[in-house]
């Protein structure tokens, strides 16, 4: 599976109209600073972990260097059970997914 905007698309909204449906930005979400506070890493950082230990290939677009290595930071921590079931069942869903095309009819 592939992940893309895994933390957000709320800009998108102004570019494709009215008729997007945005996802919101998940680096605000109080669960998810929580989670980024109790690991000492960024709330983005949190997200993209959540999706790596789901075995989710992420695609995190940025201009900035210093986003660029915060992304690539994901592997020196992991999320527990809690945290993973805490993000799972969000209210919000975070990010589009695309499936396996090898597992499409």
């Amino acid at each position: 599976m592939n992940s893309y905007s895994p933390v957000g698309a709320a800009d998108h909204a102004v570019t494709l109209g009215p008729s997007w449906n945005p996802i919101p930005d998940m680096r605000k979400h109080p669960d998810v600073t929580a989670i980024a506070t109790k690991h000492g890493k960024t709330p983005a950082q949190v997200v993209f972990r959540w999706h790596w230990q789901q075995g989710i290939v992420i695609n995190p677009r940025t201009r900035d260097a210093t986003h660029m290595m915060e992304n690539l930071s994901i592997f020196d921590f992991e999320l527990d059970t809690e945290d993973m079931m805490t993000l799972a069942y969000l209210d919000h869903p975070f990010s589009k997914v695309c499936p396996d095309p090898r597992l499409l009819p």
